[in-house]
């Protein structure tokens, strides 16, 4: 059997991808990535879900990402299925 992949984007109004979803042989296993920006375009919510062959599992990956006034991400979190959520910070220094 050969392999192939189907992609599908869905866009907002500012034509940024809101939803992605990449299938393989048009069954099966599939990758499904939902977006949710800020006003000033930044993604702040980026939900990774992975579902396996004959759909026996869904792997959920869960990043979220804030920002500074000048558009620099200060924090970001990734959340992993049902185990805790892991943050990281960023400090800029400015002269």
């Amino acid at each position: 059997m050969n392999r192939y992949e189907i992609s599908s984007f869905y866009y907002d109004t500012q034509g940024r991808i809101v939803e992605k979803l990449v299938e393989v042989n048009g069954f099966g296993p599939h990758n499904h990535i939902y977006i949710e920006y800020d006003f000033a375009g930044n993604p702040i919510n980026i939900k990774k879900e992975h579902v396996a062959l004959n759909y026996e599992g869904k792997q959920t990956q869960i990043y979220t990402y804030q920002y500074d006034h000048a558009g620099r991400i200060t924090s970001e979190s990734l959340k992993f299925n049902t185990l805790k959520e892991k943050k990281y910070m960023n400090i800029y220094i400015t002269t």
